[in-house]
């Protein structure tokens, strides 16, 4: 019955922002630009926190993969190291740019892709 927007979830220790989203290959354009808005999003979390993007693939059964079939971008924040002494140092690092990725709804995020860069990435 409820369909979000976004489901952001935490893993450790690669240290990246991952994004999983639809079949690039789709042609529907409301799902392109969904996932234009996801991409950004990701992207300036990414600049926000001081972390890589990655584009890391999806597994069969993986929360990754679900969201592909449901339409859903699916954000995996992979934290640096396990959790324990240091989680509070990581949850400060990461504080600002997770709350501007809960309260963001991505039907509101620009869509223009600023540099060939971008564009190859993303398309």
């Amino acid at each position: 019955k409820y369909k979000p927007d976004k489901i952001v979830s935490l893993h450790s220790p690669l240290d990246f922002i991952d994004l999983d989203y639809m079949d690039k290959r789709e042609g529907d354009k409301e799902l392109l630009a969904v996932r234009k808005r996801a991409w950004f999003q990701a992207k300036s979390f990414a600049e926000q926190s001081g972390t890589r993007f990655r584009d890391y693939r999806t597994f069969p059964g993986s929360l990754g993969r679900f969201g592909d079939e449901w339409k859903i971008p699916i954000y995996t924040l992979e934290l640096p190291e396990k959790p324990g002494s240091k989680a509070s140092n990581e949850f400060e690092r990461f504080k600002s740019a997770m709350l501007e990725l809960f309260n963001t709804n991505l039907s509101t995020q620009p869509t223009a892709l600023n540099n060939k860069q971008d564009k190859d990435q993303l398309l």
